[in-house]
């Protein structure tokens, strides 16, 4: 049986992806990613984190203390 160890198995994966993304250097290929993570939410706070959606929410409860002053009800 074979065993591997943690560190060696991060070395690599951490040379491989250097690899991947720097040799050769390619504008094409990082606008592409950044696309991909521009759509996929990971820049500009895309979503909420997941959750039940039943906690507070801080721009709903703004939105109606701006609107519950705007129209008093009398």
């Amino acid at each position: 049986m074979r065993s591997a160890f943690i560190g060696t198995i991060i070395d690599k994966s951490i040379a491989r992806t250097s690899l991947i993304l720097f040799k050769p250097f390619s504008l094409k290929k990082w606008f592409f990613l950044l696309t991909i993570a521009i759509f996929s939410g990971a820049i500009g706070g895309g979503g909420n984190g997941g959750g039940s959606g039943g906690g507070f929410d801080q721009e709903k409860a703004e939105a109606a203390q701006i609107n519950s002053s705007m129209f008093p009800v009398t």
